[in-house]
């Protein structure tokens, strides 16, 4: 008899569990045109973080090439100091093109066992739906390089985010590599 009084809460508590764990998070555009979800930061405390700003990467023709490059030398030069130094950083680029349009959070930060690693973020909305399955991306890079990229005679670089196996899980920017 108690068992059959049960057996409704459990269930019912199965089917609430299995919906919230199934349902992906409302992704929307925030203050800064940026894609964003309400638990972007995943409860850290963003008071112990630094933020570096929004910046858009817009490719040609739909952007200025000229603030384009400043913008990802403010993103590049933000994240490589603070992996650097140890100290943490929180700064987002949002880039867009014809039928989709992103924004990768980078956070810069120890672990729990104090290791310093990049949590990125990436959040993706396109207008082909079929594409919308996996709106968010989460990688830890546990290795930042920086590779000088000397051919186009400007000395530009590009960052290098590697997996702890060592595969590189992330280049920044990413039309220089």
């Amino acid at each position: 008899m108690i068992a059959l009084r049960i057996f409704p809460k459990i269930l019912l508590t199965t089917i609430v569990l299995i919906l919230s764990c199934s349902s992906s998070p409302e992704i929307f555009q925030g203050d800064e045109r940026e894609w964003t979800t309400n638990g972007i930061t995943q409860k850290r405390d963003m008071d112990q973080y630094e933020k570096g700003g929004h910046f858009w990467c817009r490719t040609r023709p739909f952007g200025n090439e000229g603030d384009r490059l400043a913008g990802e030398k403010k993103v590049r030069d933000f994240v490589w100091q603070h992996w650097t130094e140890k100290k943490r950083g929180y700064i987002k680029i949002s880039c867009g093109h014809i039928d989709t349009s992103g924004t990768i959070h980078y956070f810069v930060e120890p672990n729990e066992k104090g290791e310093w690693s990049v949590a990125i973020r990436s959040l993706y909305k396109h207008d082909l739906p079929k594409y919308n399955k996996q709106p968010i991306k989460d990688i830890t890079a546990v290795s930042v390089e920086r590779i000088e990229n000397k051919a186009d005679g400007n000395s530009n670089w590009t960052l290098i985010f590697k997996a702890i196996d060592g595969e590189i899980v992330e280049k920044f920017p990413f039309f220089n590599f």
